[in-house]
Formats: C-alpha cells, structure tokens, sequence
C-alpha cells in the first residue's frame, strides 16, 4: 500500500512487519561498484565505511596506526624528532639562547614538540574514530552529490556483518593502540612541565614593567641609570632577548 508523502509500505506475514522506504531521486550514478560497495546506486562509493577505512590505510599519517606497536613507536619518536628540531628548538631558543641557557631551551622545546605529539596522536585517534563509528552503525548517512541530496541508507545484513568483522579486526586493535599511546603522551606532556617549571619556575626579568622599559627606550638618562644598577656594566634587560629588543637595546 501507500503511506504518506508516497512512500512504499511493504506489509510482512501476516502484516506483523513492516519497512518504510524513503523516496529519493534516482541516482545518476552508472559506474559499477567495487566489492567493498554496498548494493545501493544512490551510495558514491568514496563514502562507503569499507572504502573509507581503505582510504584511511592508504592516508598520510593515519596509516601508521595500522603498525605494530614498536613501528607506531618509532613512527611517534620520528615526528616527535621532526618537530623538536624544528620548529619546537628554534623558537625556544628565542627566549632561551642555547649558550646561556642549554637546559631551559633544551627542556622548553621538548614541551613544545611533547605537546604537539599529543596533538596529533588526538588527531589519529579522531579519523580512526570517526571510521570505527561508520563500520559499527548499521545504518549509514551518505550524500549523493552533495548536503541538499543526503539520505540514510541501511547495510544489508551480509555488508553490515563484514563492516563489523572490519571493525573488530582492523578498527579496534589500530584505536586501542592510539589510545595507549596517548596515555602515554598525557604522562610526558605532565613530566615536561613539571621539568620545565623545575628548571625555569619564573622570568628572572619580571621585575622589569612594560612601563619602566618603555621609559627606558626613551629616555638615555633611565638607561644609564639602569646601566650603573648592574654589576657587570650593563644593564639586566640586556641578557634577556625579549626585554632588550622592547627596551631598544639602550645602554647594550
């Protein structure tokens, strides 16, 4: 019979079961579907979970989750290597040069390189996620051409089964991996911290206001002032980079 808005209803034995058919326009799509596809036109192949898991494997950076865990380890040390020389020690260096301060620069640019690791183990964590999560729901959201076309789509029984066998054998081992190794991650960020406020627990130079060193460029007469204060004859803002270049370097 017709239900409403037109849609099918295809009543079951003894009318005990029924299964509403959304309409939707008939897809455009003629190409043949690969053996991952679900049995459904209106579905681009690029969205089915299948496919899209394939895609993960293949994608820069999300496929190492796929490794055992000493290749993801050492996949991790890599990156963690890449962004601690640079940008991490560069920048530290800004404010820490390496030969008046090696361990603060040293340990700011671990924190720095530390923090963003865990940054990209989130984001791991997120496209495996989202792909777990389409394997899991048996009922899928696609978008034929695009969001004024979307529509649901239910698996039939044997795609739903293989997406699950996906899921428990490829999907869930690749998580549980990116999941320790945050942990992992959270314990380093915490002990970067707690080893950098050790080794630079303030700025020896906040004494010095924005104020005074604005006065200080100004005026000659504060920087020699500042310049007879130090004991090495020069003034205090003057071994730190960020305070001698807003004070403009008077009396260095």
């Amino acid at each position: 019979g017709m239900g409403p808005g037109g849609a099918a209803l295809d009543g079951g034995e003894g009318g005990a079961e029924a299964s509403f058919v959304a309409a939707r326009p008939a897809s455009k799509r003629g190409e043949a579907k690969s053996k991952l596809a679900l049995q459904d036109e209106a579905v681009p192949e690029s969205q089915q979970p299948a496919q899209e898991l394939e895609d993960l494997k293949e994608a820069p950076f999300f496929s190492m989750a796929a490794l055992e865990d000493a290749d993801f380890a050492k996949k991790i040390g890599i990156v963690y290597g890449a962004l601690f020389v640079f940008p991490s020690l560069p920048i530290s260096l800004i404010t820490y040069p390496l030969f008046e301060a090696p361990i603060q620069a040293i340990l700011s640019a671990n924190l720095g390189a530390t923090v963003v690791t865990f940054l990209f183990l989130i984001r791991l964590y997120v496209g495996w996620s989202y792909v777990g999560d389409r394997l899991e729901k048996d009922v899928g959201y696609y978008e034929e051409s695009g969001w004024y076309d979307g529509f649901l789509a239910v698996k039939p029984p044997e795609v739903a089964q293989r997406d699950q066998l996906l899921y428990q054998f490829e999907v869930k081992p690749a998580l549980d991996r990116v999941i320790k190794f945050m942990l992992l991650g959270t314990a380093s960020v915490a002990a970067s911290i707690a080893l950098f406020n050790v080794a630079a627990p303030s700025d020896p130079y906040d004494y010095l206001s924005e104020d005074y060193l604005q006065r200080v460029r100004q005026d000659d007469g504060a920087a020699m002032m500042e310049t007879r204060r130090s004991a090495s004859g020069k003034p205090t803002y003057c071994d730190s980079r960020y305070y001698k270049a807003v004070a403009g370097g008077n009396g260095c």
